[in-house]
């Protein structure tokens, strides 16, 4: 999720706005939690969220804390099930770049891929 210059040298990215990283002291992470990639680079606009600090003050900025990024994670879960999350609330965004031809739109589509191809899966009928 690092992001990379497009053709206007302005770096492409998937994260935006609001983002969110895996916990690793024991606030409900499960051990288990594989993290698949770390968005890394974020300027002062992105602060640590207000539960990660007791006050504000400076060096809760993405260029001084290396604790303000978005973590993109997979769980597995008893019973063949699985939890992929993307960590960033504008992350849907970036899918439908280069007309769903990109490295975040095939991320999803391995995960969709995944998931649907275990044994046993059960699919949600609609509602009639």
């Amino acid at each position: 999720m690092t992001a990379k210059a497009n053709a206007t040298g302005r770096p492409r990215q998937t994260t935006h706005d609001e983002i969110r990283r895996v916990a690793f002291d024991g606030r409900g992470r499960p051990e288990e939690t594989v993290v698949l990639a770390t968005s890394t680079g974020h300027s002062d606009f992105y602060l640590l969220a207000g539960e990660d600090v007791m006050a504000s003050r400076a060096g809760l900025g993405g260029t001084a804390s290396p604790d303000v990024r978005s973590d993109m994670t997979w769980l597995e879960k008893p019973g063949g099930g699985a939890v992929f999350s993307v960590g960033s609330i504008c992350f849907l965004g970036s899918l439908s770049h280069d007309g769903y031809h990109n490295s975040s739109s095939r991320v999803v589509a391995n995960a969709l891929d995944e998931m649907l191809s275990r044994p046993g899966r059960r699919v949600a009928s609609r509602p009639s």
